[in-house]
């Protein structure tokens, strides 16, 4: 056995280890089932690989996989491999936070049993969230190796073509983009009727929440206005930025509802408000996973690359957070009591 292979063995090896021991950590700690979701696991990883199936080819995820296995890469798939890492981590998080909306929308609904049942139910709607970042942080590493051993004049943050020989042929429509769409499509529809099939709505229907219209006139006509305004050099980024931009200032405008109607005491305007918050926060992920990100991965492996901005990475990442802000103080407006005026 060459040296060579027995540092390649020695990489999957450790890597492997190092998966192994975080769940087997987690077990040991005697709360496992507190942390466990299996809907929001098959949410959060069927969703990803459907992402990933809509922005790359079969035999680009084939090129990126030669850099996790530990064998050489070729000169041309260094680039590929860090961008694709990049992306799978990218969409571990963004499906793990949209895993937690969809969760707190379904659990909210579903909550019978007073303040408590409800506190509960709306705590581990946060699961999936846990679930994308811890693999969204492994798939990470071998993007982070790439980019601190990449040479100054091959930088992967640089426009390069992935694949030079098929660039200028590939198009956006593919088998595997249609196979990723109609598995995105599954995974979305699938699990959230599962869940109410398991447990049906006992308070209201959660399409209010999805589907507020004063949201969607904000995020979705708000996101096409902007989209245009930015012009089609980069139809991706565009859509990304501008729902990031939407979904955003649907949160700022539905907190300011909320503390106006508190000032009120207005319960159901308070109610009004957090349904907004909420539409306004999955509507913008629901753009970016399903028309922003396979845009930006297809124009970045393109016959003409375009540069992934600082702001496409803070939509990327930083939004996703700010969401499950969001989430956190509508839980606690949710769980404390208003008292009405006498």
């Amino acid at each position: 056995m060459t040296t060579p292979d027995r540092k390649r063995i020695l990489g999957v090896l450790g890597r492997t280890a190092v998966v192994v021991l975080f769940f087997f950590g987690i077990i040991l700690s005697g709360r496992f089932v507190d942390v466990w979701d299996g809907a929001g696991f098959i949410f959060v990883v069927g969703g990803a690989i459907a992402l990933t199936l809509l922005g790359f080819s079969l035999s680009q995820i084939g090129a990126a996989a030669r850099h996790i296995s530990a064998r050489p890469l070729l000169e041309e798939d260094d680039v590929l491999s860090f961008y694709f890492w990049e992306a799978l981590g990218r969409n571990f998080w963004i499906l793990g936070v949209l895993g937690s909306v969809v969760n707190f929308v379904l659990n909210l609904v579903q909550a019978s049993g007073g303040i408590q049942d409800m506190t509960f139910r709306l705590a581990s709607s946060f699961r999936p969230a846990v679930y994308g970042l811890v693999l969204g942080l492994f798939c990470g590493l071998p993007a982070l190796k790439l980019s601190l051993a990449g040479s100054p004049s091959k930088r992967p943050d640089q426009p390069a073509r992935f694949n030079q020989s098929s660039a200028k042929t590939e198009a956006f429509l593919r088998i595997e983009s249609g196979v990723g769409l109609l598995l995105m499509i599954a995974v979305l529809f699938g699990t959230t009727v599962f869940r109410l099939q398991q447990n049906p709505t006992r308070n209201f229907p959660p399409l209010g929440f999805f589907l507020d219209w004063p949201a969607v006139l904000v995020v979705a006509g708000g996101t096409f206005v902007l989209t245009m305004l930015l012009g089609p050099r980069a139809w991706g980024a565009s859509v990304t930025l501008a729902g990031t931009v939407t979904g955003l200032a649907g949160g700022i405008v539905g907190f300011l509802r909320v503390m106006l109607a508190i000032s009120h005491a207005n319960i159901s305007n308070v109610a009004g408000s957090i349904a907004f918050i909420i539409s306004s926060s999955f509507l913008a992920l629901v753009i970016m996973v399903l028309v922003g990100i396979p845009l930006s991965d297809w124009e970045r492996r393109s016959s003409h690359p375009v540069l992934v901005s600082p702001l496409l990475r803070l939509s990327w990442y930083l939004f996703p957070f700010l969401v499950l802000i969001f989430l956190i103080l509508a839980f606690i407006l949710v769980v404390t009591p208003f008292q009405k005026p006498a």
